[in-house]
């Protein structure tokens, strides 16, 4: 199977914001994080590197990874993304294991601030990129 980060950053996306509306604020927060994650893989691919073979590791995906894309590709610069109090917050608590992680360890409002985060990276990177013609099928 072919991976498409920017189709599955928009899934995990809307999922996220359905999730939130029903009470469900644990899973809401995990797929924020999965969209973030995917947005941040959008641009690693279009430089060029296997955004799969670095994992899930927000703050190296949106630090490192990033920074070497820009490198490799100097026009994603306009992609930057705005590491905001709710992104930080997020690059410091999310990570996959929140999948197995008991009911009721997200707040609303943790989860609130994993939604914001999600809609700016997703907006920053994936509908511009798309816009732009970058990312085809959301």
């Amino acid at each position: 199977m072919m991976e498409n980060f920017g189709s599955a950053a928009a899934r995990h996306w809307e999922d996220a914001q359905h999730l939130h509306v029903i009470g469900r604020v644990d899973n809401s927060a995990y797929l924020a994080g999965y969209a973030i994650e995917c947005s941040l893989k959008v641009l690693i691919e279009i430089a060029g590197p296997n955004p799969k073979a670095l994992g899930h590791d927000l703050s190296g995906l949106s630090g490192d990874a990033l920074v070497l894309a820009c490198v490799l590709a100097p026009w994603l610069h306009r992609y930057q993304i705005s590491k905001t109090e709710d992104f930080e917050h997020v690059m410091r608590a999310w990570v996959p294991e929140m999948r197995y992680s008991a009911t009721g360890q997200v707040s609303g409002e943790q989860c609130k601030q994993f939604l914001r985060a999600a809609e700016s990276v997703f907006q920053e990177i994936v509908l511009s990129a798309h816009l732009d013609g970058l990312v085809r099928q959301l």
